[in-house]
């Protein structure tokens, strides 16, 4: 790992498919020895890698398709998890519905509409992991299902239903659902549904 120069760029990638520290400690060797890499550091708790990298000789989709070689998948785009962590844009660069222009001006050219968005992939995602959740509740006797949940409310919100008095159980996959798994009576690590 070099020096970060003034010119690199942060970039966070959601990983999916670590078991252990081991598998975090891997990925984050694997992402720090890629030329143009200055940093990398991965946090197997909240499931992120954060990487600092030279634009000039790497970019986010290589280093998706690099956790890609070794077996994990990386996602990378901070307007479309719900708990975005800023990352820097510069011209040229995609952005998504989801995007928030936090200084200056933006000029963006559509390049998808409608059902071919990132966004409209998510909504299809989401209601096709509800559909199948309810039905497996519905065969295990499970009284109710909840969805649409911030990451950040799930624990909350599974403190309320046992202050109740009722056992619940979580379900989730893990990349931002850990303190709501760990809440949960029950924890059911479940894969990521793939676009």
């Amino acid at each position: 790992m070099g020096a970060a120069r003034h010119t690199d760029r942060r970039c966070d990638l959601s990983i999916e498919g670590m078991s252990c520290a081991s598998c975090a400690r891997r990925i984050e060797t694997m992402l720090a020895g890629r030329p143009g890499v200055s940093s990398a550091s991965v946090n197997f708790a909240t499931q992120l890698a954060t990487v600092i990298y030279d634009p000039a000789s790497t970019g986010p989709d290589a280093l998706a398709a690099a956790v890609a070689g070794i077996g994990y998948r990386a996602i990378h785009d901070g307007g479309g998890t719900g708990e975005s962590m800023p990352v820097e844009k510069a011209p040229g660069d995609d952005v998504c519905g989801g995007t928030l222009n936090t200084t200056g001006g933006l000029r963006v050219e559509v390049t998808r509409i409608g059902s071919d968005t990132a966004l409209a992939r998510i909504a299809r995602l989401v209601q096709e992991a509800q559909v199948g959740k309810t039905a497996v509740a519905a065969q295990l006797g499970i009284d109710e299902v909840m969805a649409g949940v911030l990451p950040g409310a799930k624990a909350e919100r599974i403190g309320e239903l046992q202050s109740q008095g009722l056992r619940v159980g979580m379900e989730g996959d893990g990349i931002n659902d850990a303190r709501g798994l760990t809440a949960g009576r029950l924890a059911l690590l479940g894969p990521s549904p793939t676009p």
